[in-house]
């Protein structure tokens, strides 16, 4: 069944509704069974049961995945009022796509006239500046093991 039983809810709930009344209907024929009257053993079932609207909800949220559902109604909402309002629309579809242009091209101008030019880590051959390509202040105090042993394996790796 997979994905497919969270897209088919009105199969499923008509499923829960037969069961429900099913189940009521046996529960009213045990009634009467016991000596009731029809009517006041379908009332009696029906009051054993509960709430049938409150049962065929739950049944639904526990086979609904509620995020997909809730963002799927909020979306059905949205298109039936734009389509009602159809200058609403146009002119809400047109301010967002403004916006998201000139979004666009001022990061597009800030890239290239900022950004891009910003100093990092460059080498020699790739046009860095000399000062780019220096390595930082070191971390390490000249006078500390660490520092030492770094430069033995530099200083043997290198000749």
């Amino acid at each position: 069944m997979g994905l497919l039983k969270f897209l088919r809810r009105g199969s499923r709930d008509a499923d829960a509704a037969r069961e429900i009344a099913s189940y009521i209907a046996i529960e009213t024929d045990d009634n009467i069974a016991r000596g009731m009257p029809p009517q006041a053993a379908h009332h009696a079932a029906v009051r054993k049961f509960g709430n049938t609207t409150r049962v065929r909800e739950e049944i639904y949220w526990m086979n609904t995945i509620r995020p997909i559902d809730t963002l799927w109604q909020d979306l059905r909402f949205a298109v039936r009022l734009l389509l009602r309002d159809k200058g609403f629309a146009v002119a809400a579809i047109v301010s967002l796509a403004l916006g998201i242009g000139a979004n666009t091209a001022i990061f597009q101008l800030l890239d290239a006239v900022r950004l891009r030019t910003l100093p990092g880590k460059r080498g020699a051959a790739s046009g860095g500046s000399p000062r780019s390509a220096a390595s930082p202040r070191p971390l390490l105090h000249a006078n500390t093991p660490a520092k030492a042993v770094c430069r033995r394996r530099t200083s043997s790796n290198s000749g």
